[in-house]
């Protein structure tokens, strides 16, 4: 690594740890991720756990998505699944949306369901790193029945028509077909 980058490494480091503003913090969260430095991955994932802020929390998933380092996952599926995230979670489904998310699926359903339309576009983004026929037949129709139990109970026709969309793309290579 050239002295400069490594320097501008170092920098960044200490603005994460130091900086007194959350922007600046955040910034430089994202600005490490861009740096492409795997050295950064520990450095973002504790302030990802340590974060008191969703300012703070988003620049390091956007920084660790930049990665795209294994060890960021749990973290960023954890920090989804923090009560205090609610309200601020669609920057941390699209970080995940970088990784393979089989192992979560019907997590990724279950928040689809329960979740403002932010989180769910990111969440059908993360859909595009599964391949739906390797996940067992008997998970895949728990996941489908949980979305169909949705849709009957969803009153409003919006939630109903991105349920629908949703269902579809889960089935998309089920030959059970579409049935509601």
């Amino acid at each position: 690594m050239s002295t400069s980058k490594e320097r501008r490494f170092e920098d960044l480091v200490e603005v994460i740890r130091n900086a007194p503003n959350a922007e600046e913090v955040r910034e430089a969260a994202i600005l490490l991720g861009d740096l492409g430095d795997i050295r950064a991955v520990p450095h973002l994932i504790d302030l990802l756990n340590n974060a008191k802020t969703h300012i703070i929390w988003d620049g390091a998933a956007i920084g660790l998505r930049e990665l795209a380092d294994q060890r960021a996952f749990w973290p960023l599926v954890h920090k989804l699944q923090d009560n205090r995230t609610l309200d601020h979670r669609g920057t941390l489904a699209f970080a995940l949306s970088s990784f393979n998310c089989t192992d979560i699926v019907e997590f990724l359903v279950d928040m689809y369901i329960s979740e403002s339309y932010e989180v769910q576009i990111e969440i059908r983004s993360c859909f595009d790193n599964i391949d739906i026929n390797e996940i067992k037949e008997d998970l895949r129709h728990k996941m489908i029945s949980k979305v169909k139990a949705a849709f009957k109970n969803e009153k409003d026709s919006q939630k109903k028509i991105e349920l629908r969309y949703f269902l579809e793309d889960i089935l998309y290579n089920n030959s059970d077909g579409f049935a509601m």
